[in-house]
């Protein structure tokens, strides 16, 4: 017998019904499982952790001490320590961002020290720890990273360059505490290639500031590793030679090897200190070279040498004086002669002022004007150079150089048709400057 019509839509609704039952009927039993068999929340527990992390995050030193003393020792300490072993996904992020602010190093301090000791076997994947032990060193807590030494060190033996920077440079962060490391580290940089190799180098003469085996090994290592590794060793055994004579024959050859490896080889000399006056002076005649090869080796010597490079104003001068790429190495090496404060160098100190002052490098010229002064007590040179200063192309010398002979007094009158023309100047800053000035010296 045919179903009426009117009663087909209800059959077709009713299809439908008992698949959304079931898959209701099967939700409920299941929360209803989770809720039985689930172990009870310690609402005591949240809490602690709750006022702990608001007072981290919103307060000070002074609220965390309350929040210690209201819960007391014991549950404060559990409390971290249950979070940290449970790894909740912020956690981590929480501890690296206490770390940002200074006025809670004294609790981070005390979670590590407490803390890291016991967890970090728990604490998995491998990277997540050695993250930790990264983040920890980035905040000074050298000490407290030594657990996971053997970890760090297995890191920087990785073969993915970033995963072993990391770890090195965070080795190097330990410094004497890293010693243990120190045989691996040295295998590693004799296959290390790329920009790991300088990154060890770097790292081992800063966990090994004294080392004739280390120093040796990477004597051994320069005729052979690559560019870039050899660049990076030459700067470490000089800084090794000032300990153990004799390394330093090792770095002249490289003066010879290109602008790379030269420049690495005056950094590791200047760093042994064998820039000595009687090392620099076969130089002397590298400054009038043609070749733009040895005229750059003379002058980059010379700058390295700190002071020393006093014996070498005059070729300084006419360096700094002339456009080329190599003024301002030039000027910067004038300016380290002119803050010298030996007084037998006086006289030099004068010439790279006067070198300064008549560059058109205003802030040099400025620097020289600022310590004449010192150097000349009794004026005469200091007034000499000051006068040129009023003749400088930039405003602001001119202004200076009338400041130093206003300041210089009576002492300073030979300058004063030079002062008088500045009466004139177009800009305001100089004639300001010669209005103060004038009265200052007897006009």
């Amino acid at each position: 017998m045919d179903v009426p019509a009117q009663n087909r839509p209800r059959r077709r609704l009713s299809w439908w019904l008992v698949p959304l039952l079931v898959v209701s009927l099967i939700g409920v039993a299941a929360f209803l499982a989770l809720r039985l068999w689930s172990p009870p929340l310690d609402d005591g527990a949240n809490s602690d952790s709750l006022l702990i992390r608001n007072a981290a995050f919103y307060g000070s030193n002074s609220r965390l001490k309350d929040v210690r003393t209201q819960i007391g020792e014991e549950r404060f300490w559990r409390s971290i320590k249950r979070d940290l072993a449970n790894r909740p996904a912020d956690w981590e992020d929480a501890l690296h961002t206490w770390m940002q602010y200074p006025n809670h190093s004294r609790l981070v301090q005390g979670i590590i020290d407490k803390l890291l000791p016991q967890l970090e076997s728990r604490w998995f994947p491998r990277e997540e720890r050695l993250q930790t032990a990264t983040m920890i060193l980035s905040q000074n807590f050298q000490h407290t990273a030594v657990p996971a030494l053997p970890e760090l060190i297995q890191l920087a033996e990785s073969s993915r360059g970033l995963y072993a920077q990391q770890g090195i440079e965070t080795l190097e962060r330990l410094r004497e505490g890293a010693a243990a490391a120190l045989p691996r580290l040295l295998r590693r940089l004799e296959n290390a290639n790329g920009y790991v190799g300088p990154t060890l180098a770097t790292a081992i003469g800063n966990i090994d500031q004294q080392g004739a085996s280390s120093a040796q090994r990477m004597v051994a290592l320069l005729p052979t590793a690559p560019k870039a590794t050899r660049v990076a060793l030459l700067p470490v055994i000089g800084a090794f030679a000032r300990y153990h004579a004799g390394l330093e024959t090792n770095l002249w050859p490289a003066l010879q090897e290109g602008r790379d490896l030269a420049s690495a080889a005056i950094q590791g000399l200047s760093l042994a200190r064998q820039l000595t006056p009687e090392r620099l002076e076969p130089f002397r005649k590298g400054f009038q070279s043609e070749d733009t090869n040895i005229s750059w080796l003379s002058l980059n010597l010379v700058a390295a040498s700190g002071p020393m490079a006093a014996g070498f104003v005059p070729e300084l001068r006419q360096v700094a004086l002339r456009q080329s790429p190599d003024q301002a190495t030039a000027m910067g090496a004038l300016r380290t002669v002119l803050s010298a404060e030996a007084r037998q160098l006086a006289d030099l100190r004068f010439a790279a002022a006067e070198a300064l002052i008549a560059s058109d490098n205003s802030g040099a010229a400025w620097e020289a004007l600022v310590v004449l002064p010192s150097i000349d007590p009794n004026g005469e040179q200091t007034r000499l150079l000051a006068t040129k200063a009023l003749a400088h192309p930039v405003a602001n010398i001119r202004a200076k150089g009338a400041d130093v002979l206003g300041r210089l007094g009576p002492a300073a009158r030979p300058a004063l048709p030079q002062l008088r023309a500045l009466r004139n100047d177009e800009w305001k800053m100089v004639r300001d400057a010669v209005e103060l000035a004038l009265p200052k010296i007897g006009e």
